[in-house]
């Protein structure tokens, strides 16, 4: 099983849960089209138009970071914890 995190405000949005229990899924696409599944809408919040991860959304998979690591490519073993969190910027 995998623990997803999800921005209050987004979950708030879709009528999701903040946290939600998923899985096994391989990768971040398959989590992405699970979450989908489950909230319609999700994959659209969560991806660009291609396929990819939005660039104000930061992925973690356990403690890494998904974008670095193949982006929705990248592998969630069971058991992982997966954190959706918006992107921090400015100066």
């Amino acid at each position: 099983m995998i623990r997803v995190h999800l921005p209050r405000q987004l979950a708030d949005e879709l009528g999701a849960p903040a946290q939600l229990t998923i899985g096994p899924e391989p990768d971040v696409a398959a989590v992405i089209a699970r979450l989908e599944a489950l909230h319609p809408g999700m994959r659209q919040r969560l991806t660009e138009a291609d396929g990819n991860l939005r660039p104000h959304l930061a992925v973690y998979v356990d403690e890494r970071d998904a974008r670095r690591h193949g982006g929705v490519a990248a592998t969630v073993p069971d058991g992982a914890e997966v954190w959706v969190l918006r992107a921090v910027s400015g100066g």
